[in-house]
């Protein structure tokens, strides 16, 4: 049946391939915003979501294994894959594991609602209206196949990692949805042991933090905060030298992409706009003026 989809796709010149295994998803993609069709974790129906939101390194250090489910709303084997997700994210979710699940052709019969009510727990996963994204996750991630449904693993780095199918014994042989060499057991394994995986290489940085200090007042503990909020530390080093000057000047020029934690600490003057006034007042503190 996903060969099928696969012919009626290419024939019609719908996608093409983005992210392979092993490639890292751009900044300027994980910021993308995603509309939320049915909500959970603070996301309500209607609010924007980001990939970027479980990047620990744009997040303030909350660091994710994430799993996007991406299926159509009238498709017989994505209807009956959706408990077998529900399942994964009951089993995965206290190990900071992420769910997503990007809904195409919303209301065809499923609602993004229903869709999270219909097939298993009631407020899980976070379902995204892909229609309604300027460039939805389908098209930035979707296997060889071109076909609904499919699932994607990235790992804490924004690594995208494997594209199983299916999801107890993977048969995709495709090296751009994944190999030996980009997660192991590859052949035949299951997405359980997948995200194990990735899990365990993520390590503590994926545990939740139990700090108690929070020197900055930002709302995240010391330990687990990799966004000092020191103005003009650009590189958060704890050090304002000549290397944040040169951050501050290629955020200017556009050269390279560049953090919200970065962009916050060379907005030295806070108008959200980063300008020559703002490296002016870096290069005083470094002359010691």
């Amino acid at each position: 049946m996903k060969i099928i989809i696969f012919v009626l796709m290419v024939s019609s010149g719908m996608f093409a391939q983005t992210y392979c295994a092993g490639d890292q998803i751009s900044i300027a993609d994980q910021n993308i915003e995603h509309i939320v069709g049915a909500g959970m974790e603070g996301y309500d129906v209607g609010d924007t979501f980001k990939l970027a939101d479980y990047n620990g390194d744009l997040n303030g250090g909350e660091y994710h294994v994430i799993f996007i489910d991406m299926s159509a709303s009238w498709w017989g084997p994505c209807q009956s894959n959706a408990p077998i997700v529900d399942g994964l994210e009951e089993e995965w979710a206290e190990y900071g594991v992420k769910f997503i699940t990007s809904l195409s052709d919303a209301g065809q019969p499923y609602s993004c609602e229903s869709w999270q009510s219909s097939f298993g727990n009631s407020d899980a996963p976070l379902v995204l209206d892909e229609n309604q994204s300027s460039t939805g996750l389908f098209s930035l991630l979707h296997d060889s196949w071109n076909a609904f449904p499919t699932f994607v693993l990235i790992d804490h780095t924004m690594t995208v990692r494997a594209k199983p199918w299916t999801l107890d014994s993977n048969g995709n042989s495709n090296t751009c949805d994944g190999t030996s060499g980009t997660i192991n057991g590859w052949s035949g394994g299951s997405t359980s042991d997948f995200i194990q995986q990735l899990v365990d290489e993520c390590g503590d940085l994926c545990e939740p933090c139990s700090g108690t200090i929070d020197s900055d007042g930002d709302g995240v503990a010391d330990d687990c905060d990799d966004c000092h909020n020191m103005p003009g530390d650009v590189n958060d080093d704890f050090v304002i030298d000549v290397l944040d000057i040169v951050l501050s000047v290629n955020m200017i020029l556009s050269v390279g992409d560049s953090t919200d934690c970065q962009r916050t600490d060379a907005d030295i003057d806070g108008n959200t706009i980063i300008n020559i006034l703002d490296v002016i007042q870096i290069i005083n503190f470094v002359i010691g003026d």
